[in-house]
């Protein structure tokens, strides 16, 4: 039995919000501030958080419509999706720093998980509005709370960094480095799951055209690959040039600023029409992951290559102006 205040915390505060609401999928803007610094802090609270928001919704016939359950999943989602995001980024936990580049790492922890947690969770409040298909009051709320995401993530980076420093025996016995895999089949029925989840939430953005499906297959067939990975030569050579995870994720990001609608974007030029803009951008966002993905299936294990400072100031620069483009600071 998980002994942690925080899950406990998480349910009776969804429950509040459930109540709060009378029903709505959508809590007042300061338990949606609360809820999600709370799930930084403890992803598993703001699982259980959404688990009893979302129990008081449906009983109360809160969900009605397929957009009412949209933005069920849209909001709940932000509870505890927004920790798991941070962390793949960048790790929460390291050891201690016992040389300048060590430190300048752990900087960089700092610095581009918050942005990249706070970037997103802007972002995603933004998008509630095309899954309800109406302005939402919460809109305006949205740098306040991605500001509070921003500064929890800071201050989880430096609890998990206190606790990892000052009893890493503890913390590598309860929290081991590397977990066995999941089966085949129970990887397999997630992946299916994601996928209907991603579709389920691009249709009120796109409607049904080819490039939804085209889409999804392009975000469905390097999930199922990697299941078979083992069937893949592995090239240590590959592994070692591959960029790394935050340079891919910021370029993740540009590619999506790029295929935008605004004046000035990639396909502005190409296309006239604004639908069409969308449609073919969604395809072409899920190149750049299909690309990656499949050559990584050719460079999953390798030597990492040595850490010096030239190479680190560069991989800084590259993230430094792709953050800044992402955010518009050069628009």
């Amino acid at each position: 039995m998980d002994r942690r205040p925080g899950p406990a915390a998480g349910a009776v505060l969804g429950v509040v919000a459930g109540v709060q609401s009378h029903g709505a999928s959508l809590p007042s803007a300061g338990l949606m501030l609360a809820l999600v610094v709370l799930g930084i802090l403890d992803a598993f609270a703001g699982l259980a958080a959404a688990v009893a928001f979302g129990t008081v919704v449906v009983a109360a016939g809160g969900v009605s419509s397929t957009g009412t359950l949209r933005l069920l999943l849209g909001v709940t989602a932000l509870w505890f999706a927004i920790a798991l995001l941070a962390g793949v980024v960048r790790p929460f936990r390291r050891p201690r720093p016992q040389r300048g580049l060590d430190w300048w790492t752990r900087g960089g922890d700092v610095l581009i998980t918050s942005l990249t947690g706070g970037w997103a969770v802007q972002k995603s409040i933004g998008a509630l509005n095309g899954l309800a298909g109406h302005v939402l009051p919460i809109a305006g709320s949205a740098n306040r709370i991605a500001l509070a995401a921003l500064a929890a993530i800071v201050v989880r980076i430096g609890l998990e960094s206190v606790a990892g420093w000052a009893y890493p025996s503890r913390l590598g016995a309860v929290r081991p480095e590397k977990l066995p895999k999941p089966g085949k089949v129970q990887r397999l029925a997630a992946i299916g799951l994601r996928t209907t989840l991603f579709v389920l939430v691009a249709v009120p953005f796109l409607g049904m055209p080819w490039q939804l499906w085209a889409g999804a297959a392009l975000f469905l067939v390097p999930q199922v690959l990697s299941v078979y990975d083992d069937a893949f030569p592995n090239r240590p050579e590959v592994f070692r040039f591959l960029p790394k995870r935050v340079v891919k994720t910021v370029f993740m990001m540009l590619v999506g600023t790029g295929t935008g609608t605004g004046s000035g974007l990639a396909l502005a030029w190409l296309l006239d029409d604004p639908a069409a803009r969308i449609v073919n951008g969604f395809v072409l966002l899920s190149l750049p992951g299909l690309v990656f993905s499949i050559v990584e299936l050719f460079g999953r294990e390798g030597e990492e290559r040595e850490q010096i400072w030239r190479r680190e100031l560069a991989d800084g620069a590259v993230v430094a102006v792709g953050i800044a483009a992402a955010l518009g600071v050069f628009s």
